[in-house]
């Protein structure tokens, strides 16, 4: 059983149906996983006094079908008059969606007890990060994958206050090719006044076909203000099977 496990985190297969402009639908079935292709996307405030050492979540590490799919943010202390995260969580989640992982990336000396999340897969409350009608052939069904990320920053450029995600949506068109969707426009973590998303900084993956595995990030030992941030790209890979 561990074994069937295994091969199935490197291989997953998923059937999907594709309605060619009739009633009936074709069955087809697809491999998806990632391939050897990686980029970085990074934010820097240019600050570097008090950095921390480079703290990171890599959703690879729990298998080679585990992918970013939230963030769970936590406000700066009562205490202190800037808006910023203060603590800073990463969910990684398997493409059948069996397994997920919540993971500390950082957490300063200080922060409150209220959590914001930021997940593809809670519908109610981001429906724009779910995918189109007929974009239901991702590896992890009717979602938009993260492919890009804004952060929210304070006016100066500082640190992060925010995120918001854009999502990747995939379609099975006739030659069996894909085409791909980006969803994603108005969800952000935190919605409370002072952390609006006016000063933003876009973290984008190169291409349709790739989504964050991955974060890093930096942050001020004094404050606990996050001064740069890492996302980690790879490209997913297609396999068409009649």
């Amino acid at each position: 059983m561990h074994a069937l496990h295994r091969l199935s985190s490197y291989i997953l297969l998923i059937a999907v149906s594709v309605c060619f402009g009739s009633p009936a639908a074709a069955r087809d079935y697809a491999i998806w996983t990632f391939g050897n292709a990686t980029t970085t996307a990074a934010w820097t405030s240019r600050k570097t006094d008090d950095l921390s050492s480079w703290k990171s979540v890599d959703c690879m590490s729990f298998g080679p079908d585990f992918l970013v799919s939230g963030l769970i943010g936590y406000k700066e202390p009562w205490s202190n008059l800037d808006n910023f995260i203060a603590r800073l969580d990463v969910t990684c989640t398997q493409f059948d969606r069996v397994t997920a992982h919540t993971i500390t990336v950082f957490s300063s000396k200080n922060h409150r007890d209220a959590a914001y999340a930021l997940d593809i897969f809670d519908w109610d409350a981001h429906q724009d990060l779910s995918c189109p009608a007929y974009y239901f052939v991702g590896p992890v069904g009717q979602v938009g994958m993260i492919g890009a990320m804004d952060v929210g920053t304070d006016p100066n450029g500082d640190y992060i206050q925010n995120f918001r995600f854009f999502g990747r949506c995939g379609r099975l068109k006739d030659d069996h090719t894909i085409d791909w969707a980006s969803v994603g426009d108005a969800n952000q973590m935190i919605s409370d006044r002072g952390y609006e998303m006016y000063d933003r900084a876009g973290l984008h993956c190169p291409g349709q076909d790739y989504v964050v595995t991955a974060i890093e990030l930096r942050f001020d030992t004094g404050n606990g203000k996050i001064r740069d941030l890492r996302v980690h790209c790879r490209q997913l890979t297609f396999k068409y099977l009649p």
